[in-house]
């Protein structure tokens, strides 16, 4: 008779092994995902008051709209996390056209704005003790500098205007309430840790606004003409790729990258192929020397022979 009790044995010593192996390397990777895992803090204990600043902020949009002294409902856009409002020309704050604010963080507001007047020159202030600044044209105000790094490519100039008491007063005011905001002619935008802090820093932005144009004579380098879809005439947000009405693409031209204005419109041509704009002096030049239109690649070299008549 046959002894079948080594092999049995054997196969007893490879079934349990292969139940083992996994269970042992299942259990190693547990070990090591409890190490690699971050230490939680509980809530449920006492927290020292930089916790408080961890906090989910709970924003009141309608006192946001209350202080922008917005009563008509028509010029409001509303979603789960922000608010855009269209501000109108008798309002206190119609340096600005469009203010959008919206949840950005827990503990932070972002607001972006258009503004309708330029401001001809670019400014950055970044709170030293909220966010990291890389130094490049970086300028010195001395009551400012321990708070605020400020950069700017028209330094002499915002040296004079930073220097002004109410300025300092106004930005170290800000110092609790402000991580960075960022100004371009005729876009803003900034983070805040409070309602109390968006009025604040726009209000900030009109002081500077009104300082700038008192260095400048001729008032109408401030007009600037307000984006507007070319289909519908709805003004665009400054981060808007396509018209929120109707869909159509930003007016920007196709050749130069340069948004294109309403007054542009006659200087301005649409291309048959992906309905892409472009002025039309700037696709002529482009055609002369390709025949496939630069973003779709279609052979538009037809359209461009009735376009040069």
């Amino acid at each position: 008779m046959v002894d079948y009790t080594d092999f049995l044995y054997f196969i007893l010593l490879v079934v349990v092994a292969l139940i083992a192996i996994p269970i042992r390397r299942a259990r190693r990777k547990k070990r090591l995902d409890r190490a690699r895992r971050p230490t939680y803090v509980s809530y449920t204990q006492p927290q020292p008051a930089s916790y408080a600043y961890q906090q989910k902020l709970q924003i009141d949009f309608n006192r946001i709209q209350r202080s922008l002294r917005i009563t008509d409902e028509s010029n409001v856009d509303r979603a789960l996390n922000g608010i855009q409002i269209k501000i109108p020309v008798d309002n206190p704050y119609s340096l600005f056209s469009d203010i959008k604010i919206i949840q950005h963080r827990n503990n932070a507001i972002k607001i972006y704005a258009t503004l309708s007047k330029v401001i001809p020159s670019d400014l950055e202030v970044k709170n030293k003790q909220k966010v990291f600044s890389s130094g490049v044209n970086e300028i010195r105000v001395p009551q400012l500098a321990n708070v605020y790094s400020i950069s700017t490519e028209k330094g002499e100039m915002w040296e004079n205007i930073l220097a002004i008491n109410k300025s300092v007063d106004h930005l170290l005011s800000l110092q609790n309430e402000l991580e960075y905001f960022y100004l371009k002619e005729d876009y803003f935008e900034a983070v805040v840790y409070s309602e109390a802090g968006i009025i604040s820093v726009l209000n900030f932005i009109k002081f500077l606004h009104f300082n700038i144009k008192n260095l400048f004579i001729d008032m109408k380098e401030y007009d600037i003409e307000q984006l507007k879809c070319y289909n519908c005439e709805d003004p665009f947000d400054p981060l808007e790729e396509e018209c929120d009405k109707c869909s159509a693409p930003r007016p920007r031209c196709l050749i130069c990258f340069q948004d294109l204005k309403p007054s542009e419109k006659q200087e301005v041509v649409q291309l048959p192929c992906c309905q892409i704009y472009a002025h039309k002096n700037h696709i002529l030049t482009w055609l002369k020397k390709n025949k496939k239109c630069p973003n779709c690649h279609e052979d538009i070299s037809h359209w461009a022979k009735k376009l040069m008549l």
